[in-house]
Order: C-alpha cells, then structure tokens, then sequence
C-alpha cells in the first residue's frame, strides 16, 4: 500500500477543510476499476476513517465518467486458462465474477458525488454509499 496519498496511481485523493475527496482517476479508461484502484480505494477510505480531523468522504470520478465498472483488460490475468480464479486476483470473487467493493459504514459519513456514467461496480459501490448525488451527465 501507498505510503501517502502522494503515492496513490489510480486515484486522487486529498483534503479540504475537514472533508476528504477520492477521485478515481483513470479518466482515459473512464475511470474503470482495477485491482490496484481497489486496493488504493480500500486504503484511502480506511485512513480517512481512521482520522479524527475527517468529518465525510466524497468520492467521485476523473473527467467525464464517474466509473465504466471493472476493467475487463486485466482480467486475463486474473483468471487462469479454464477460468478459474488465480489465487491474489483482488478484482475477482471466488466465482470469477468482479468483487464489488462495499463502503461499509465507518462512522463517517460517505457521499457519492456521481458525475457521469456510472456502469457495474461504478453504479453497485455508490449504493453502499451514505448520500448520492448525480449530475445531468450520469
């Protein structure tokens, strides 16, 4: 895991006040999920959890999408030649379908600030989700 949120590759992620924003930040893929953006989305709603300054998260998408779900691209690598799943594939649930990552109530208040299309995980995550909010776009 990242040492800082410096250290984040697929999302952005930074403080305002006493609100923490997550970005996914794979606006060229429209933000589409992978093993490491779960892994960093993980962490990051972890720390902010954790953190007494933090008061709410908001979590929203880079560029014109919120999130296009999983990306399929790397899935290849996740699933072994008859499909099974490999062992480590973060991406995947033991049926080789995607994981859909659950924000689970931390005690913070989460928003999901939904501005554009959301597709799989990227309309499944913002259920779990406190607040969601769309644009026009979405």
């Amino acid at each position: 895991m990242p040492d800082s949120p410096a250290d984040y590759e697929t999302i952005l992620y930074e403080r305002r006040g006493r609100i923490d924003l997550i970005t996914l930040n794979r606006p060229q893929k429209l933000n589409a999920w992978n093993p490491q953006m779960e892994v960093e989305f993980i962490d990051a709603v972890s720390s902010a959890s954790s953190d007494r300054e933090v008061g709410a998260l908001v979590v929203t998408g880079a560029g014109r999408a919120f999130c296009a779900g999983g990306d399929i691209s790397g899935w290849s690598q996740d699933l072994g030649d008859r499909g099974e799943r490999r062992p480590g594939s973060p991406l995947l649930d033991k049926d080789g379908s995607p994981e859909v990552p659950i924000v689970v109530r931390r005690g913070k208040p989460i928003i999901a600030a939904i501005n554009g299309p959301a597709i799989g995980v990227g309309l499944t995550m913002p259920l779990s989700c406190d607040i969601r909010i769309a644009s026009e776009r979405a």
